[in-house]
Formats: C-alpha cells, structure tokens, sequence
C-alpha cells in the first residue's frame, strides 16, 4: 500500500483504465442502423482532452471525467456547439474520490501481496493467504460499488446542450446517436430504399431506362434526386473509389446499392461512359 501511495500516478492509471473500460463497454452493445436499409453506422468513442477535429464528420461520443476537467468547463463545452453538430457529450462526475483511491490501493495491494508470496505451505502462511484474498475480495467489491455510484451520475449531452434521457448509460447514448444520424446524413433520404440492389440488377440485364421503376420511380434516369447528384459530382470525370467514398460519407451515408445502382442506371441508359 505504501508503494502505490508513493505512486499515485499508477493509481491515477488504474481508475482511468476502469472508467475507460466500463463506457467502452455500454458503447459495444449498442448496434446503430439508419433507415429502411438498416444501414450499419458507428459510435466512435473518444477520451482524448480535445473533441477530434474531424468530429463534423462522424459520430463522436466524447468522454470526460470530473478528475480532468469541471463540470462548468464540460457543459460550457457541450452548449457552445452547433445544434447540428453529430457529436455526444459524455462526462463522469468525480463522485466518491478519496473512497475510491483508497479502495483501488486496497485491491491492488492485496493482489501484489498474494501474488509476491505464493501458496503457503504452513497452516499459519494459509491463515495468513486467506485473509489476505478476503481483504482482496473486499477491496474489489468496494471499488464496483463505488464505480456504480459514479456512473448513475453520468450525463450524455447532444451538442447543444439537450440533456438525453434512457434507463441505461448506453439507452442515453444509443438515443443521442440516433439524432445525431439525422444532423450528420441529411441528404440520406434520398437513397434510402432496400430496392436499389434490384435496380442495380435491372440496370445490367436489361438497360437503364425503366430500371428505377424498382424504386417507383419513371421520370428521366438523371432526374431522380441520387442520380442527378451522382452525375454532377463526376463532372468531368471521377474515378468509381472517389465516387463511393464521397457518397458514403456525410452529409450523404448512402448504402453502396443505391450509389451502383444509380451509377449502372446512368451507365445503361448511355448518359455516363465508364472505362476499365
């Protein structure tokens, strides 16, 4: 115990690594999807001191902790964001601070105790073994309690500032994630129909010119909303990778179908030439 105390770096570490663990953990088990294509989308989770400077262009959930910044300095962070922002504002209040040193010193002391001096082989040494996993166990149990307590204290915030509501720490997430998908895919309406594959398929076999009825759509091939985006991002010309990479990114996270079935359209119906 006098060792860890003379490093509270190590035990700084420690409750780091548990508070990281824990919101890691309620992040893994939320499975975003948008639209009627149930696009699969991702909660990137983030510790560092400063929002990641692409954060306009994907869906941070930006974690801090009362040991490293305020209350005051996190909210005042959150509200100065554009209400369009996709970013999640997750702060951990620094609750329990000195129990929870004291009990991460505990746990970790008793362990290093039982691991340095192994099984005994007296009746004194296993006396003395079993009171040191007791004190062990404890110590774990007190540090589980304690993190408890800390993270029914946990706000999510939408930037902005809006205060998200859900039973669960990732419910609040989940749910702020899911109006961040809106800010950050606005133009994800367009394309958002599970029949692009057919169109796609339509557009090979037999020629683009009623291909889009898949979609219910019989105007003009470069009229449709996708199609004619499509076309005026090629421009002169752009290579097919530049083509899914600028339309499955935001503002736009359109499913690969409708980009290939809206690019073979276009192709089929002779307004795009394509080369290999």
């Amino acid at each position: 115990e006098a060792d860890l105390r003379g490093n509270m770096q190590r035990v700084d570490n420690i409750r780091i690594d548990l508070l990281q663990k824990a919101i890691r953990q309620e992040v893994s088990g939320i499975r975003l999807t948008q639209g009627k294509t149930n696009e699969s989308r991702s909660i990137i989770t983030s510790f560092d001191p400063e929002l990641p400077r692409d954060a306009h262009e994907k869906i941070y959930a930006w974690v801090q902790d009362g040991w490293s910044l305020d209350e005051k300095s996190f909210l005042r962070e959150a509200r100065s964001r554009a209400a369009g922002d996709p970013s999640i504002f997750v702060y951990i209040p620094a609750r329990n601070r000195s129990e929870l040193t004291n009990a991460i010193i505990a746990e970790h002391a008793a362990r290093a105790t039982l691991d340095k001096r192994g099984i005994p082989n007296t009746d004194a040494g296993a006396d003395a073994r079993s009171a040191m996993e007791t004190r062990h166990r404890d110590a774990e149990k007190q540090v589980k309690t304690l993190l408890r307590e800390i993270f029914e204290g946990v706000q999510v915030l939408q930037a902005g500032g809006s205060q998200l509501d859900g039973n669960s720490i990732a419910a609040r997430i989940e749910n702020a994630a899911r109006a961040s998908l809106v800010r950050l895919y606005g133009e994800f309406d367009q394309a958002d129909d599970p029949n692009w594959g057919k169109v796609y398929d339509r557009a090979r076999k037999d020629g683009g010119q009623n291909a889009l009825e898949a979609i219910g759509y019989k105007g003009d091939p470069d009229q449709h909303p996708v199609c004619a985006q499509i076309k005026r991002y090629i421009g002169g010309s752009k290579k097919g990778n530049e083509i899914r990479d600028h339309f499955t990114a935001a503002p736009y996270g359109w499913p690969l179908d409708a980009i290939d079935g809206a690019l073979f359209v276009l192709l089929a119906s002779g307004i795009l030439l394509a080369k290999d």
